[in-house]
C-alpha cells in the first residue's frame, strides 16, 4: 500500500474519533474538498518590505476553537524519533495557517497558541520505550509554557491505538475539559 493511501486511511480514522463539536470545527486534508492545510511562520500575506512568508509543512487535521486554530494533528509514517521530533520546532514558529479548498477559496487564520498531537505508526515495545524517553526529555528541555517566542502550548506523541486517550489527556491538561468529555462523533 502506498504511503499516501495509508495516511489518508489513518486521517479518516482519526477524524472519526474527534468529538462532535471538535469535528464540526475541524478541517482535514482530503475531506470536504480540503486540498491542503499549510502553517506559515510569518505574517500571511507578507507585508510590503518584509521577506516572503515561509511554509513550514502541511498539516493533516486542524481544529478551531472560536474561529482560531487550537489543535493540529500530524500523521507520521516514520518511526524515527529524529524525523518526528523535527515537527515540534516547526510548530513552535507557526504564526499563520492557510486552508486551501478545491475551489481555490482560501481561508487564513492567525495562530495565538496551538496544541499538537503527532500520531506515529504502531511501535514495538523497544521503540515505545525510546519514544517515551525522547518525548519526556524534549518536554524537559523545552518549557513551552514559559517560552514567549513559541505559539506551541503543548504536544503529545502517540500511536493511533492511543489517540483517543492522548486527545483526552492533552485537552484536559490545557483547560478544554468540556471537549475532553464529549463522546466521539457518530457517523
Amino acid at each position: 500500500m502506498s504511503r499516501s493511501k495509508k495516511v489518508d486511511e489513518k486521517r479518516a480514522k482519526i477524524y472519526e474519533f474527534l468529538p462532535a463539536s471538535m469535528r464540526d470545527n475541524s478541517y482535514a486534508v482530503h475531506v470536504d474538498g480540503i486540498t491542503g492545510i499549510a502553517p506559515f511562520n510569518e505574517a500571511y500575506p507578507p507585508k510590503e518590505g518584509l521577506s516572503a512568508y515561509r511554509m513550514k509543512l502541511t498539516c493533516d487535521i486542524l481544529v478551531l476553537n472560536e474561529e482560531k486554530p487550537f489543535l493540529a494533528i500530524e500523521l507520521e509514517t516514520s518511526q524515527d524519533p529524529q524525523v518526528v521530533m523535527g515537527l515540534i520546532p516547526l510548530y513552535m514558529l507557526t504564526k499563520w495557517i492557510k486552508i486551501r479548498k478545491a475551489n481555490l477559496d482560501l481561508n487564513q487564520f492567525p495562530v495565538d497558541s496551538l496544541l499538537l498531537i503527532i500520531v506515529v505508526p504502531d511501535l514495538s515495545d523497544t521503540l515505545q520505550e525510546k519514544w517515551t524517553d525522547s518525548e519526556e526529555k524534549l518536554k524537559e528541555l523545552i518549557d513551552l509554557k514559559e517560552n514567549k517566542l513559541s505559539t506551541l502550548k503543548d504536544f503529545e506523541i502517540c500511536e493511533i491505538s492511543d489517540f483517543k486517550s492522548t486527545l483526552k489527556k492533552i485537552l484536559i491538561n490545557n483547560g478544554y475539559e468540556e471537549l475532553a468529555t464529549e463522546p466521539p462523533c457518530e457517523t
